[in-house]
């Protein structure tokens, strides 16, 4: 019998990121149903999913209920609060949040892979392709909304 392992998957469907969760759900299924498919892993990976409808008081809680029926790793979150909300249960259950966005940076949580880029990653790049074509008087607006 093949070992099972669950996945938490944590994105919101509904809500106002609702098409940024969507894909991004779609694409963690379909990255475990690749595993699961590939018959060189000797286990399956079985997704457990929560809905939190872009409401940032509910991340926490349906983290904590999935690492709570087994999960050790959740794939999740778009937003940068949605992220903060979900690292104490991370904390307390002794699991890993995969977060796939982009983030500021300045955080570092040993219960966290941060795969996407953070600002210098992205902005250095930017800025190499508009200095030279707008100018040194340059500034960047960004908004503050934890």
């Amino acid at each position: 019998m093949t070992q099972s392992y669950p996945i938490g998957v944590l994105f919101s469907r509904q809500g106002p990121y609702a098409l940024l969760g969507r894909d991004a759900f779609d694409g963690a299924l379909t990255a475990l149903g690749e595993v699961n498919d590939d018959p060189a892993f000797p286990f399956t990976l079985v997704p457990l999913t929560g809905e939190p409808e872009g409401v940032a008081d509910r991340y926490q809680a349906i983290a904590e209920r999935l690492i709570a029926q087994g999960a050790r790793h959740v794939v999740g979150g778009i937003t940068s609060w949605s992220r903060k909300e979900m690292i104490p249960a991370m904390e307390k259950g002794n699991a890993l949040l995969w977060y796939p966005c982009p983030y500021e940076g300045y955080e570092c949580s040993d219960r966290v892979v941060y795969l996407g880029a953070c600002p210098n990653q992205q902005i250095v790049p930017l800025l190499t392709h508009v200095i030279p074509r707008f100018g040194e008087r340059d500034f960047l607006v960004g908004p503050n909304y934890i």
